[in-house]
C-alpha cells in the first residue's frame, strides 16, 4: 500500500478584502469574517454578538413599546461587546496597507499540537484580497519537534490532516468547512510529501496521487485525471480541478463545487548529483518561498473563476431586464398608435386621449429599469476587466516560478497550470466580452424607449393642457350665454311690465292676465329672449368645433 514520508496538507482560503463600491462598514465586515477563521476568540465574540442580537430583535418584534429593562440591558451588553471587537479590528486593520501589493499579516503555530503533528496559520494581504494558509503536517520527530522523521505514513493520514485543518478553520471538530467560513473567492488544497522509494517512476507517482485523492475529495463521485504531470523543485506536480456544472448556483453551492487540489510528490534524497541539498531542505523552501508563489498564483486563479461566476449571475439579471424592455417596447408601440403627431389636425381629439398618470408611471418605471440595467451592464464589464487583469498576473506568476533558480533543478514544467490560463482566456474572458457586446445593445434600446416615453408624456401634457383650456373656454361661454339670457329676460320682463292691462274697475295691486294684442306681444318677447341666447351658444359651439 502506498505511503508518504512527512505528509503535509495545506488549505489556501481567499477572501475579498474590499470590493468595488463597498462601504467602510462592508469592508470592516469582510475583515471580521476573515479573522474569524484565524482567531477562536474573535469568532466566539462575533458569534455571541449575533446570538444576542437575535434575542434583542425577537423582543422588539413582540412589542412596539419602548425597550423593556431586560431588552435595554441586552442592548448595552451587545454594544460593549461590539465596541471591544471594533477595537481589535482597528488593530488588525493597522497591519494592512492598501498601497502595497503584498503584506504579511499574521503567523501563528497551532497551540495544541499533538504528537507527531504540527501546523500553523499564515495570513497575507494580496492587493484587495485576503489569503490564509492553514497547514498541518505529520512527521515531526518525537524526540525533537524541530526535526522531521522519515517514518512512512499511510495515505489515510491525509484525511486526518485535512480534518485537523478544517477544524482549525471552524474552531470545532468538523469534516467540512462551515458555511460561514467558506472563502468568498475560493479555496485550494495543496498536499505534498516524499515517496518512500527514491526511484519511484512517474507512473507509480501518478498511482500514489490517485490513491491520495479519495482521502481529500468532498465528493466520491469525482474522478481525477492526472494524465498531465508537472515538475517543480524536484517534485512531480498533479492538479485536479472541479468547476460548477451550473454557474447559476447560489454562493454556497458554487464554493462547494469549485474544488481545486494540487499534489506535489518528492522522490529522491538528493535533487541531482550536483546538488547536495537534502530533500528536507527543499521541503523547507516549499514551505516558504514556493508556498508564497503558489498562494499568489492560485489567488489570481480563483479571482478569475469568481468573476466568471459573477458574470453568469449578472447575465441572468440582464436577460430578465431584456424581457421587461421587450414588453415596454410593445407598450410603446400601442401608445404611439393612440397618440398621433400633435401637429396633425385632430391630434388632440378626445378619442386619442391617453391616461397621463399611467404614462407617467411607465416613464418612472423606464427610468428605474434604465438605471438598473446600466448598473448591471457596467458590473458585467467590470468582471471582464477583472478576468483580463488576473489572467495577466497569473501568467506572470507562472513565468516567475519557472525562472526562479531555487525551483529550477532538475527542471521546471508547469504546462498543467497553463491549461487553466488557456481555458480562462478562450472561454471565460471571450464569453463575458460577447455577453457584454450583445447585452449592451439593450441599453441603447432602453435609452431610446425612455426618451420616446418622455416625449409622449410631454405630448400628453400638452394635450391635457389644451383640453383643460378648451373646457375653461366653454365654461366661460356658458356663463356669457347665461348672462345674455338673463339680460334678455330682464329686458323682456320690463317690457311686459309696461304692457300689462289693468281695467279701471280693478285694484292697482291686482295683476290681470293679458288679453288680445297684449298677449301676442308677450309671447313674441318671450320667443326673442330664447332664440337670441340659443343662437349665440350655437355660433360659439360651432366656432370652437372648427378650431379643434
Amino acid at each position: 500500500m502506498s505511503k508518504l514520508i512527512y505528509p503535509t496538507v495545506s488549505l489556501f482560503l481567499y477572501d475579498l478584502r474590499d470590493g468595488l463600491g463597498q462601504s467602510p462598514a462592508e469592508i470592516n465586515e469582510n475583515r471580521l469574517n476573515f479573522w474569524c477563521k484565524i482567531s477562536p476568540e474573535i469568532d466566539r465574540e462575533y458569534q455571541e454578538i449575533r446570538e444576542l442580537t437575535k434575542k434583542l430583535l425577537l423582543q422588539k418584534d413582540q412589542s412596539v413599546q419602548p425597550l423593556t429593562p431586560e431588552a435595554t440591558a441586552l442592548k448595552t451588553k451587545i454594544d460593549k461587546k461590539f465596541e471591544k471587537l471594533e477595537e481589535k479590528l482597528q488593530e488588525l486593520e493597522a497591519k494592512e496597507d492598501s498601497e502595497t501589493e503584498f503584506v504579511e499579516l499574521h503567523y501563528q503555530g497551532f497551540a495544541d499540537q499533538e504528537a507527531y503533528l504540527d501546523g500553523m496559520y499564515f495570513a497575507i494581504q494580496i492587493g484587495d484580497t485576503y489569503a490564509l494558509q492553514v497547514e498541518a503536517s505529520d512527521g515531526t520527530s518525537k524526540d525533537d519537534p524541530a526535526q522531521r522523521d522519515d517514518i512512512p505514513r499511510s495515505l489515510d493520514q491525509l484525511a486526518r490532516l485535512q480534518e485537523l485543518v478544517i477544524s482549525k478553520v471552524n474552531h470545532h471538530q468538523s469534516t467540512n468547512v462551515d458555511t460561514k467560513k467558506l472563502a468568498t473567492l475560493g479555496q485550494t488544497w495543496l498536499v505534498w510529501g516524499k515517496a518512500t522509494d527514491g526511484k519511484t517512476t512517474p507512473e507509480k507517482l501518478r498511482e500514489i496521487a490517485e490513491n491520495c485523492f479519495p482521502n481529500l475529495t468532498p465528493d466520491k463521485n469525482w474522478k481525477p485525471d492526472f494524465k498531465e504531470v508537472g515538475e517543480l523543485a524536484g517534485a512531480k506536480v498533479f492538479e485536479y480541478s472541479h468547476t460548477p456544472r451550473d454557474w447559476g448556483n447560489n454562493e454556497e453551492k458554487f464554493h462547494r463545487e469549485n474544488y481545486h487540489l494540487v499534489i506535489l510528490l518528492f522522490t529522491a534524497d538528493r535533487i541531482d548529483a550536483d546538488d547536495n541539498t537534502p530533500t528536507d531542505e527543499i521541503r523547507k523552501r516549499v514551505a516558504t518561498d514556493l508556498t508564497i508563489d503558489l498562494i499568489r498564483l492560485f489567488a489570481y486563479r480563483h479571482k478569475i473563476i469568481w468573476s466568471y461566476w459573477n458574470s453568469r449571475r449578472l447575465k441572468v439579471d440582464l436577460k430578465k431586464y431584456s424581457q421587461q424592455i421587450a414588453e415596454l417596447r410593445q407598450e410603446m408601440e400601442e401608445y404611439k398608435k393612440r397618440s398621433p403627431n400633435p401637429l396633425q389636425k385632430g391630434a388632440f381629439n378626445q378619442n386619442n386621449a391617453i391616461n397621463l398618470n399611467e404614462l407617467e408611471e411607465k416613464l418612472t418605471e423606464s427610468w428605474l429599469l434604465l438605471a438598473e440595467y446600466a448598473t448591471k451592464l457596467n458590473q458585467l464589464h467590470s468582471q471582464s476587466h477583472t478576468i483580463e487583469t488576473n489572467l495577466g498576473n497569473y501568467q506572470k506568476r507562472i513565468a516567475k516560478i519557472e525562472n526562479d533558480p531555487s525551483f529550477a533543478k532538475p527542471k521546471v514544467n508547469l504546462q498543467l497550470f497553463q491549461k487553466f490560463k488557456n481555458t480562462a482566456e478562450e472561454r471565460y474572458l471571450q464569453q463575458v466580452k460577447m455577453d457584454y457586446a450583445s447585452l449592451g445593445a439593450g441599453l441603447t434600446i432602453l435609452e431610446n424607449l425612455t426618451r420616446t416615453l418622455d416625449s409622449l408624456v410631454n405630448i400628453e401634457r400638452i394635450k391635457t393642457e389644451q383640453q383643460r383650456t378648451a373646457a375653461e373656454q366653454e365654461r366661460n361661454n356658458i356663463i356669457a350665454i347665461a348672462g345674455l339670457g338673463l339680460a334678455t329676460s330682464s329686458a323682456f320682463a320690463g317690457i311686459v311690465a309696461t304692457q300689462i292691462y289693468q281695467p279701471d274697475n280693478k285694484k292697482s295691486d291686482q295683476l290681470v292676465w293679458l288679453e288680445g294684442n297684449h298677449r301676442l306681444d308677450w309671447f313674441f318677447g318671450l320667443l326673442v329672449s330664447l332664440i337670441i341666447p340659443v343662437g349665440i351658444a350655437f355660433l360659439i359651439w360651432f366656432s370652437s368645433k372648427k378650431k379643434r
